[in-house]
């Protein structure tokens, strides 16, 4: 018995022991989660900041809050709420340099505040490696809209308004011309912010903020959440609930991408996440590499006009030069020959013809879609841009334009004419009905239109009509530039070396990777192997092997025609046609 209770006083020992190890324990990780969640809460009354990451999909998400005055250089008053630059850099250097944070969600409600800081913290949000997403509650005022569209991805509630005026100056003010110029500096580096972050043009940001209508006691747009989608400044309008998802989705897409660079590269992440930096569009798809398709409209059968807003690529266009177009991720590369470009506006006109898989699906697409990439210039320019104008006026220069290669005829002959330079433009096509661009090179030419089948204008091929010009009309020309279909160049080739005409044509009719690298444009020019895309695509005309070059490219007729079937005919198409090559 009394063994018994000697036992049992032991257990009752032990457990008792056990009970209160595990109560220390309770208290220890009680205690321990109340700091983190005191320290949570201190950082979110402090900064504005905390870590999300009790999601479903364990994605680490740092939420940062923009509100109140954007605190710069200068202290705002004591009793006024605001948001310290001093705090935000360093936080934004944390977040990139932490390999565990995937993703940021910036929420703006500010009145705006000192220009320099609120540019300083929209130039790091631009610059991160991450995923960022941005949402508008309240206001997204003055220099709250550069720091809302930095964002690779921007929302705003419908209620949030975005106020759009011109800078101001809190300090000495010298009535110089010096100090005007410096604050239209100022101001060009906020709009040109604006534009490169956004789907809004220079301009028309510059239209906004100098309306007279809108503001009582100021000069500038006050825009509501749906005016700003509309005007290009926000993507979609949304809150919370889509600002996250649409991070999440992100943050997926990239985790998605650093896994394949990993196994394409043999590197590891550190380096990966390097290259992320260096080339961030490689991984993900951000916001400003969409490219909205402002007008779209058929020019002829088969043939089409799209305006794209594209500022970086319209501001550094020139006349010769051609652009890469990529319509989804999966996307084939298309290289384009400009059109036209506006660099005020912002916009970059193309012209293509339905000719594959890829042309078929791009002419689908109409105002208000967007291309996923939109790359350029690429090539180089026209050799006039580079002469001297007084020695150009002394040439004569006819332009021998074939189907689409009207469109990147245009733009050399706008470009001469507003240098005081007006050319003669033969524009040939098979009927009428495929004539484009009649009006627009009228413009801004001395034209001359014809057609095989003579429904239109002159009867006859481009090649009769320029050698009636030189021979019958005692029309001189020094230079003739001939784009179009292979065959046409090659015979307008012909025609001019026995008129003694000096002659410049484009080969863009043989590139098909546009970067150099699948060898498809490769051609020979004189002694010299030459690659239109990377070379061109503009050469002498009586040095390139025509021959070569077409039968080249009839090397990739095949493969496209197999891709245009299984569009056609999806996968119940098995060759024997014989013209596929399925059977083979």
């Amino acid at each position: 018995m009394e063994v018994f209770l000697c036992l049992k006083t032991d257990m009752e020992k032990k457990r008792e022991e056990s009970e209160t190890g595990m109560k220390l324990q309770n208290c220890e990780t009680q205690e321990s989660e109340n700091k983190v969640q005191e320290s949570t809460n201190e950082q979110i009354k402090d900064m504005g900041q905390v870590v999300l990451n009790s999601n479903s999909r364990k994605h680490k998400v740092e939420l940062l809050t923009i509100i109140g005055e954007v605190e710069g250089h200068e202290s705002a008053p004591s009793h006024s709420k605001t948001t310290k630059y001093e705090h935000v850099l360093p936080k934004l250097a944390i977040i990139e340099d932490d390999e565990e944070i995937e993703g940021l969600l910036i929420l703006l409600n500010t009145v705006g505040g000192d220009v320099e800081a609120g540019l300083a913290i929209a130039e790091m949000i631009a610059s991160l490696s991450i995923p960022t997403v941005s949402l508008v509650l309240g206001g997204g005022h003055s220099i709250g809209v550069p720091m809302a569209v930095s964002a690779d991805y921007s929302f705003a509630v419908p209620s949030a308004t975005m106020v759009i005026h011109p800078v101001r100056s809190n300090g000495m003010f010298i009535g110089v011309a010096q100090t005007y110029r410096n604050m239209e500096k100022i101001q060009d580096r906020i709009t040109t912010f604006i534009s490169e972050h956004s789907r809004a043009s220079q301009k028309r940001l510059e239209e906004l903020m100098l309306d007279t209508s809108q503001l009582v006691k100021d000069v500038g747009t006050m825009l509501e959440g749906k005016e700003a989608v509309k005007e290009g400044l926000i993507d979609e309008v949304g809150g919370i609930k889509e600002a996250l998802a649409k991070l999440y989705e992100m943050i997926e897409k990239s985790v998605k991408s650093e896994k394949n660079l990993i196994y394409a590269t043999n590197q590891p992440l550190p380096y990966v996440r390097f290259w992320r930096i260096i080339n961030r569009g490689l991984l993900f798809a951000r916001r400003k590499t969409m490219y909205k398709i402002l007008k779209a409209e058929t020019l002829a059968a088969k043939i089409h006009l799209m305006v794209v807003h594209a500022p970086r690529v319209a501001s550094h266009c020139q006349p010769g030069q051609f652009i890469i177009v990529k319509l989804d991720e999966k996307g084939e590369r298309i290289p384009l020959t400009i059109c036209d470009y506006d660099r005020e506006e912002g916009t970059v006109t193309i012209v293509f013809q339905e000719i594959g898989v890829s042309t078929i699906k791009m002419a689908e697409l109409k105002a208000g879609d967007a291309f996923r990439d939109f790359v350029g210039p690429l090539g180089c320019p026209s050799e006039f841009v580079e002469e001297d104008i007084e020695e150009l006026k002394k040439k004569k220069m006819v332009f021998v334009a074939g189907g689409v290669g009207t469109a990147p005829v245009y733009p050399q002959v706008k470009w001469l004419h507003e240098h005081g330079i007006t050319a003669d433009v033969i524009l040939g096509a098979k009927t009428k009905d495929m004539v484009i661009l009649e009006k627009e090179l009228g413009e801004v030419s001395n034209l001359y239109v014809t057609t095989d089948d003579g429904s239109y204008g002159r009867a006859g091929m481009v090649t009769k009509t320029l050698e009636d010009l030189v021979t019958n009309e005692g029309k001189h020309y020094d230079v003739c530039v001939a784009i179009g279909p292979m065959i046409m160049m090659k015979f307008v080739c012909l025609l001019t070396k026995k008129l003694g005409i000096h002659t410049i044509v484009s080969m863009n009719p043989i590139m098909v990777d546009g970067t150099g690298m699948c060898g498809a444009c490769r051609l020979q020019v004189g002694d010299e192997i030459k690659f239109a895309c990377v070379d061109g695509p503009e050469f002498d005309g009586h040095l390139v092997d025509f021959d070569q070059a077409m039968k080249r490219s009839q090397m990739y007729k095949t493969e496209e025609g197999r891709a245009l079937l299984k569009l056609q005919e999806g996968d119940t198409h098995h060759g024997g046609c014989g013209h596929c090559g399925g059977d083979k």
